[in-house]
């Protein structure tokens, strides 16, 4: 008896997992530890224009090309649920990765079959469909549920394994996992949680933001209140619908401690007992950054000196996917009371662009030799988009009347070897490893990558308390990480004043906070090149262990 796992997810995260990312890890180490022999990664597909050849895999069933490489039982099963629901079905395998794939085309779905499910999972679950009708990506998931449940039936009988343990990565598995309930489908059912959308939307449309959100889930979860009953109606948000349906796994997993409470909150019948944060892991050689250390240093140092001719002692840097959940102006109030305090010059590097958009290189070699770009900046793409004008207007502010700290605004992802004068073989982690103060003050953030991986390059790290990565590393007392605790400005409020506070409120606090912030800041910074992470933290961050974390509580 062989055992096997279903990762389900959507379309991008899967064929990114083809090549490299956190997925692709995960899947990776519990094959290496023997935690299961095969691997199945199925996804809403339109198989019109895959090619499977680029991606490196082998077909093994696909009708519409007449590729039969399977066992003719298995044929005939694949098309029978083929014929049922209109669909088309691609099987095949990567065998040294050890991976096989499953992708239902649902392009032609019969209507009948999905609104007959529709139909019973508003009876079983008030899940109301005709909501979310025009949105592409519910449709999806739904037209998915079906066949793909027919599918792990059909390769669970054959390969002989009664109860495979099948992942629902976020919101896409979840209706598959209510068909195979609805229906006493033999499946260990597992969710993995980035992160939970309904909540990042109050956070950031509340005037209070995280210091209003999380007080107020502190005294709801004292008063055994739901998030409904405390926020009003979410039924509006399609992966809110689904979510409420988190009792129905068997194991929920988290890559965030407060993602337990969050995920809890959303509705009563979610048992906490059974969420697991497991975290995540990081793949860099950090040993090897430790000992380029001071070489990235100057390099950085010197680059951006260079680029805003303005001679820096320190870099800090946010290296972020901007958005209002990032918390920039927060970085901004910090800097204005380091900037009377510092006694050295600093450049703060913002480099990021808004929803992570990667911008044509020609156009911005173009803006750069137009207008100094990224020293001065114009609205409009390739240049400022959406929420990065806002951000210019804050840098611009703070540039006017700062002495000791000047901010340069790098509105791409990575970095521009075309436009900058970085050496061979500069990488982003360089830039990371190079930088003095790192910053991550966000009002939401499940986990917090960059800020993890610069606190593991023995940098000081200014991140928000409730990011996933704080609780991780917790135990260790890590002194170069400084918890940004903004939620404890409304501790001794109570939840009537918590849900109205104002902006103004708000911002008279950070201000007041970030006074402590900053004599803390100069306090690490004078002790920079004292840190060192032990091997027992950089063990904590390994995916085998992420792995072993997830798969141990399985039963």
């Amino acid at each position: 008896m062989e055992k096997f796992v279903v990762h389900l997810l959507q379309k991008e995260n899967l064929l990114k997992s083809i090549h490299t990312g956190s997925i692709q890890k995960i899947i990776s180490s519990s094959i290496e530890q023997k935690f299961t022999d095969k691997v199945i990664l199925m996804s809403s597909f339109n198989l019109k224009n895959f090619s499977f050849e680029s991606e490196g895999i082998t077909p093994l069933f696909l009708s519409s090309k007449g590729i039969y490489s399977l066992d003719e039982d298995i044929h005939h099963s694949f098309g029978k649920i083929e014929s049922e629901f209109n669909v088309k079905i691609f099987y095949g395998e990567k065998k040294e990765d050890n991976l096989l794939y499953l992708f239902i085309d649902t392009e032609n779905i019969y209507l009948h079959k999905v609104n007959s499910f529709k139909g019973r999972i508003y009876e079983k679950f008030y899940i109301e469909s005709d909501k979310f009708e025009k949105i592409n990506d519910y449709e999806k998931i739904v037209e998915f549920a079906e066949p793909a449940v027919k599918c792990i039936e059909l390769l669970s009988k054959n390969i002989e394994c009664p109860s495979p343990i099948v992942f629902s990565h976020e919101v896409f598995g979840i209706p598959a996992i209510m068909n195979a309930k609805m229906n006493n489908v033999n499946i260990r059912a597992c969710f993995l949680s980035y992160e939970v959308h309904a909540i990042r939307d109050i956070v950031c449309s509340h005037p209070g933001h995280d210091v209003a959100f999380y007080n107020i889930l502190r005294h709801a979860k004292n008063q055994g209140k739901s998030l409904e009953e405390v926020f009003g109606d979410r039924s509006y948000i399609y992966q809110f619908e689904l979510m409420r349906n988190l009792y129905l796994f068997d194991y929920i997993f988290t890559i965030g401690g407060m993602l337990k409470e969050e995920l809890a909150f959303i509705d009563k019948k979610i048992d906490k007992k059974k969420i697991f944060p497991v975290f995540r892991g990081i793949e860099l050689d950090f040993k090897a950054l430790a000992s380029r250390k001071e070489e990235d240093r100057n390099t950085i140092r010197k680059v951006f000196s260079q680029k805003i001719d303005f001679d820096a002692d320190m870099i800090f840097l946010h290296t972020t996917r901007l958005s209002i959940s990032k918390g920039i102006w927060r970085d901004f109030r910090v800097l204005e009371v380091l900037d009377e305090k510092i006694d050295k010059n600093c450049i703060f590097v913002i480099l990021g662009s808004s929803a992570g958009v990667h911008k044509d290189i020609d156009g911005l070699k173009k803006i750069s030799d137009d207008y100094n770009w990224p020293v001065n900046h114009k609205g409009g793409f390739p240049d400022l988009i959406d929420y990065e004008t806002e951000v210019w207007w804050m840098v611009n502010e703070f540039n006017k009347n700062s002495k000791r700290i000047k901010v340069l605004f790098v509105n791409q992802p990575g970095i521009n070897k075309e436009i900058f004068n970085w050496p061979d073989g500069f990488e982003i982690s360089n830039v990371l490893n190079g930088a003095d103060l790192v910053f991550g003050q966000s009002i939401y953030e499940p986990y917090g990558v960059s800020q993890a991986e610069a606190a593991l390059m023995n940098n000081v790290v200014l991140a928000s308390s409730q990011s996933g990565f704080i609780a991780q590393f917790k135990d260790f007392e890590l002194k170069n990480i400084i918890p940004a605790e903004y939620v404890s400005m409304g501790r001794n409020m109570d939840m009537e004043s918590l849900r109205n506070i104002s902006i103004e409120e708000r911002n008279s606090m950070e201000r007041e906070y970030s006074k402590k912030i900053a004599d803390i800041i100069i306090e690490r910074l004078s002790e920079k090149d004292n840190y060192n992470i032990k091997d027992e933290v950089l063990k904590r961050i390994d995916w085998n262990e992420i792995s072993k974390n997830i798969f141990k509580n399985i039963k």
